[in-house]
Parts: structure tokens; C-alpha cells; sequence
């Protein structure tokens, strides 16, 4: 979902083509040059698009188990784990591992491993409660761009946030500059967007 909102900002509030970043003038320009050149799709280079789209996927390490599977037995001193086949059939070997620590649940069964490599394995019953751990900060120039600019929108208009709202006009320019000291030009048509949000400010009358 994080990554269909930031590829839909990045072409309706950017005016960048997904696969190349040209930037252009309007989002009709941008869709007709990405249907034209084919350009609908990410971009080829496996760097490339790790650097722009690695933190939208959960690479998750080799030693934890997938949803889809779960501790068939606990034999031994060693604890031999021994991963289920997977649902597409794909066989994985058996692994063994010492293991220093474990938790258990109230009637003495295990519910976590920890392995040598310091990953911590958890059971599927317990997965409900692991899918509970809260979101991290947003803290992506797009994102955060995005925001300031639906603000600056906002203002233009006459309106004001229930958050502006509740803050003093002092505070809320403090709380203003502080975001925009988050943007950065780590992509070049973040600049863009900065220099229409300011023309549109100007437009629209207001001054701080």
C-alpha cells in the first residue's frame, strides 16, 4: 500500500515518470509520455531500484520462518528445527542450531527461538501478535513533501488543520519550518516540487 501511494505521488504531485523520472509540466503530460515510451513499469537496473524501492519491501533473514510455515519437532540436546516443505513445494534442507534461549508460554511450550545468528524465530500461533508492532515514522522526503504541500494548499485556501488549529501562531510556524528542514534534493524532482509550492503560496496571498 506504501508503495502504490508513493508511485502515485510520485507521478499526480511530482509530474515524474515512474520508470525514467523525466519530470514534466502536468499529470496528463507524464501519463501520456509513460504510455507512449512504455514507461508504465519500474526501472530495469537492479541498484537503481533497490535504492529508490528497498525500504517499501520486508527482507526478512534467512533463519526466520515464513507465514506459511511451523516447527514440525524439537528432538535433542542440539533442538533440531526442521522446516516445514513450503505450500509451492519447494523443499528446504533441515537446519540444527544451539540455542541459548527460548520463551515459553504458560503450559511450558515453546513460543520463541533464538538462533546462534542472534534472530529470534517465532511460532505461527503467535503471529497475531507480532503483525501488532506499530508503524515506523514516516520519515521519506516524498511522503513528508507531500504533506507540507497539502498544508501550504490548505492554507492558500483559508483553511487550517485541526493540528495548525490547536497550535499557537508562534508554535505553528516553529512546527512549519521544522518540516521543511526534513526535505531534502535526494531526488532531483523534489526540488520541482518545492519551487511550485512556493509560486502557489505567493498566489494565493499569504505571508507568514
Amino acid at each position: 500500500e506504501s508503495l502504490l501511494t508513493y508511485l502515485g505521488q510520485k507521478v499526480g504531485v511530482g509530474y515524474a515518470c515512474v520508470f525514467c523520472s523525466r519530470s514534466f509540466s502536468a499529470v496528463f503530460s507524464v501519463q501520456k509520455h509513460m504510455s507512449d515510451k512504455n514507461h508504465s513499469r519500474m526501472i530495469d537496473s537492479e541498484q537503481e531500484w533497490y535504492d529508490e524501492y528497498g525500504e517499501f519491501y520486508a527482507w526478512e533473514d534467512e533463519n526466520v520462518l515464513n507465514d506459511g510455515e511451523e516447527w514440525e519437532e524439537v528432538v535433542g540436546e542440539e533442538r533440531e528445527l526442521i522446516l516445514s516443505r513450503h505450500e509451492a513445494g519447494i523443499d528446504r534442507e533441515a537446519i540444527s542450531a544451539s540455542v541459548p534461549e527460548d520463551t515459553t508460554s504458560a503450559d511450558g511450550t515453546a513460543v520463541e527461538l533464538v538462533l546462534n545468528s542472534g534472530a529470534m524465530v517465532g511460532h505461527r500461533s503467535m503471529l497475531r501478535y507480532y503483525k501488532q508492532a506499530p508503524r515506523p515514522r514516516e520519515t521519506r522526503d516524498s511522503v513528508l513533501l507531500t504533506s507540507i504541500m497539502q498544508e501550504y494548499r490548505m492554507i492558500g485556501q483559508g483553511y487550517v488543520s485541526k493540528k495548525q488549529a490547536a497550535l499557537p501562531g508562534r508554535k505553528q510556524l516553529e512546527s512549519k519550518r521544522r518540516l521543511d528542514n526534513h526535505v531534502s534534493k535526494r531526488q532531483y524532482y523534489i526540488g520541482k516540487l518545492k519551487a511550485n509550492t512556493n509560486i502557489a503560496i505567493m498566489n494565493s496571498g499569504y505571508r507568514p
